[in-house]
């Protein structure tokens, strides 16, 4: 039981350091490296996607953007990587045909700081998060992560994936 106490100890400790560094890295990439509008409109079409990736109808009805983007550029795909639910959101899991694991640059427990030079910021909720890592089948999404180091320090990695639909069997 002190063993697992001990284990216990140093998992709570872990966190609170990755919970340090989200603190102290996120103020360093506070904006986007290209601004975009909050608004951007859909070609031809009287439809628009806010910021937050909301979509809406000129009624106000709300409409899933995936869905949107499927029926207009082709299947949806991702990195084969999963994310904690909360933030900091951190990598749990990736797909052992995926992209991110094949990159052989992400590791579990890295930290995610940006999807294409957007800031992962903590009042994001996860919904969003997977949002702007899903796209369309073939096209890259450039990931940047904060890698706890065993020396106590920090990395910051960088990897641009090619986004692919996970194939079962």
């Amino acid at each position: 039981e002190t063993e697992r106490t001990r284990d216990s100890e140093r998992e709570r400790e872990t966190v609170r350091t990755r919970d340090r560094a989200w603190e102290n890295e996120r103020d360093r990439y506070t904006h986007t490296d290209t601004p975009s509008p909050p608004h951007t409109r859909v070609p031809s079409s009287s439809r628009s996607i806010s910021e937050s990736g909301d979509f809406f109808l000129g009624g106000g009805e709300g409409r899933d953007f995936s869905a949107l983007m499927a029926q207009a550029c082709g299947r949806l795909a991702g990195v084969g990587m999963s994310l904690s639910d909360d933030a900091p959101y951190m990598v749990i899991d990736m797909a052992d045909v995926g992209p991110a694991k094949r990159s052989n640059k992400i590791q579990l427990d890295d930290v995610l700081l940006a999807i294409d030079g957007i800031t992962i910021v903590r009042s994001f909720p996860i919904a969003h998060v997977r949002s702007l890592i899903v796209g369309v089948e073939g096209s890259s999404v450039r990931l940047q992560f904060l890698r706890a180091m065993s020396s106590g320090y920090f990395e910051t990695v960088y990897v641009t994936l090619v986004r692919q639909v996970a194939s079962i069997g």
